[in-house]
């Protein structure tokens, strides 16, 4: 096992992935010009997730996914919104995540059966 690598028993929220990209997302949904810019907020979220898998932080990819498809089910883009949150389970699987995976998929389960 590579000691480098966060384990998902670690401390913290995976926050500043990617130059701090998950957290701008979150900045850009809430901020800006007087407005909420979610596809500002997605954008940042999938580059996030992009880099941390280049980078094998699978984890921080996970949450990027996650934090997406979040915002996605908030704008009710429903089929987008489940492959992202499919997409961050299989991360969370990879890491080795189990109780995280479970928790989506009983927080979620009738969107992941659409």
């Amino acid at each position: 096992m590579d000691t480098n690598r966060a384990s998902p028993d670690d401390e913290g929220n995976g926050e500043n992935v990617e130059e701090g990209r998950p957290l701008a997302g979150r900045v850009a949904v809430v901020t800006g010009g007087g407005g909420r810019k979610p596809e500002l907020a997605h954008s940042f979220y999938e580059q996030a997730a992009r880099g941390a898998v280049a980078q094998d932080f699978v984890h921080h990819a996970a949450i990027a996914k996650e934090r997406r498809a979040l915002l996605l089910i908030e704008s009710r883009r429903t089929t987008e919104s489940r492959d992202v949150l499919k997409q961050a389970i299989q991360l969370y699987e990879r890491w080795g995540a189990q109780p995280k995976v479970a928790q989506l998929r009983a927080d979620c389960s009738a969107l992941l059966q659409l």
